[in-house]
C-alpha cells in the first residue's frame, strides 16, 4: 500500500527526507494513525491540493517499488 483516502485527503508513503521537506513547506500534513505516534514515512495531501494527487500518488509507488529491491 503506498496510497489511502483518508477523508477529504490521500495519504501517501514516501521517503523520511521528503515528508519532511513537504511538512516543512507546508503542502503536507503529519500522518498519525491514531496511536499517539506520527509516521515519518507517511504524509497527508491535503484535499486543496488535489490536482496534484496523481503526482504524489506516482511518487509514492515509485518509492514504494524501490523498497521491494
Amino acid at each position: 500500500m503506498f496510497v489511502f483516502l483518508n477523508k477529504e485527503n490521500i495519504t501517501v508513503t514516501l521517503p523520511k527526507e521528503r515528508v519532511t521537506e513537504l511538512l516543512n513547506s507546508r503542502e503536507g500534513l503529519p500522518y498519525e494513525p491514531g496511536n499517539g505516534k506520527t509516521m515519518k514515512e507517511w504524509v497527508i495531501i491535503p484535499l486543496k491540493d488535489s490536482d496534484k494527487w496523481i503526482d504524489y500518488a506516482k511518487e509514492a509507488m515509485k518509492f514504494v517499488l524501490t523498497l521491494a529491491k
